[in-house]
C-alpha cells in the first residue's frame, strides 16, 4: 500500500552511506568503518519504522475486524501471548549472541563496541517474530490438564504427549538453531583470523568504494597493489596489558593512519 514511500525513506536514509562510500579518500580505516557503521545505522533505523508502522497498521484492522464479530478480546488475548513470546524470545537470545559476538570482536578495534549487541539483538528479534507462532502450544502448556489415561511404557499421562510434548520440542529446535548459529560464527570468525583475513576485512569496503565509483574495469589494476598489501593483513600489534594497540596500527593497508583528530 505504501511501498513508494517505504522505498522513498528508505534511499533518503542510504544517502549518507553512499555518500560516505563515495567521498572515502584512505586515511584512517577505523574511523572509517565507524562512519559506515554510524551510516547503516540511520537505515536499520529507517527499517524499524517502517515495521512499526506496518505493525500498527496491521493490529488495528484486524482489531476491527474481530470487533465487528464480537471477539476482540480472544484477539487481544492472542496478541498478548505474541507479544511476550517475541519479548522474552528476543530478550535471551540477543543477550546470548551479543556477548558471543561481543567475545569474537574484542581483538578487533576496528569494529565499534556496540555492532556485537546490535547484531544480535536483531537477530534476536528475527528468532522471536519467528517463534510468535508458539502460543498455540504455549496455551496449550499452560491449560493442559490429566487426561486420566496413563501410558502403559513411560507412566506419562495422555496429556503429556497432546500437550506438553510439543512446546517442549518447539523450544528444543529453537535452542539448538541458535546454537548452530553461535557455533557456526565462532569457526567462521576463526578461521578467517587464523588465514589473516580477519585482520584485514576493514579494507575491503574501500576497495569496493573506489571500484563502483569509478566504475571501469580498468579500476581493478589500480586496487591490486592496495590488494596485494592488506590481504592477508599482518598481525595487529599489541600493548603490554594484551590489548589491540591501535596507536601503532599504522603499517596495515596503503596508507599510514592519521589520529582521529
Amino acid at each position: 500500500m505504501f511501498e513508494v514511500i517505504y522505498l522513498f525513506v528508505l534511499a533518503w536514509a542510504a544517502l549518507p552511506l553512499v555518500r560516505t562510500l563515495m567521498l572515502e579518500r584512505g586515511g584512517n580505516r577505523i574511523a572509517f568503518v565507524h562512519r559506515l557503521y554510524r551510516d547503516a545505522a540511520y537505515i536499520l533505523v529507517a527499517v524499524l519504522g517502517i515495521v512499526f508502522f506496518e505493525a500498527a497498521l496491521r493490529i488495528s484492522l484486524e482489531n476491527y475486524w474481530f470487533e465487528e464479530l464480537g471477539q476482540s478480546r480472544r484477539y487481544w488475548l492472542s496478541l498478548e501471548y505474541r507479544v511476550a513470546i517475541f519479548l522474552v524470545v528476543s530478550l535471551l537470545v540477543g543477550l546470548f549472541v551479543g556477548a558471543n559476538l561481543r567475545a569474537l570482536c574484542r581483538p578487533y578495534a576496528v569494529v565499534p563496541r556496540s555492532a556485537p549487541w546490535i547484531i544480535g539483538f536483531v537477530l534476536a528479534a528475527l528468532v522471536g517474530f519467528l517463534g510468535t507462532p508458539l502460543w498455540i502450544p504455549l496455551m496449550r502448556f499452560l491449560g493442559a490438564i490429566s487426561a486420566g489415561v496413563v501410558d502403559p511404557v513411560f507412566g506419562r499421562d495422555l496429556s503429556f504427549y497432546l500437550l506438553v510434548l510439543p512446546f517442549y520440542d518447539d523450544i528444543v529446535e529453537i535452542v539448538i538453531a541458535i546454537l548452530c548459529v553461535v557455533i557456526a560464527l565462532w569457526v567462521g570468525v576463526g578461521m578467517a583470523a587464523r588465514s589473516g583475513s580477519g585482520r584485514a576485512w576493514f579494507s575491503a569496503p574501500s576497495c569496493a568504494s573506489r571500484w563502483g565509483r569509478v566504475g571501469s574495469w580498468p579500476a581493478i589494476t589500480s586496487l591490486w597493489p592496495d590488494i596485494r598489501r592488506s590481504w592477508p593483513a599482518p598481525l595487529m600489534p599489541t600493548s603490554i596489558s594484551g590489548y589491540p594497540d591501535t596507536m601503532s596500527w599504522s603499517h596495515v593497508g596503503s596508507r599510514p593512519l592519521r589520529s582521529l583528530g
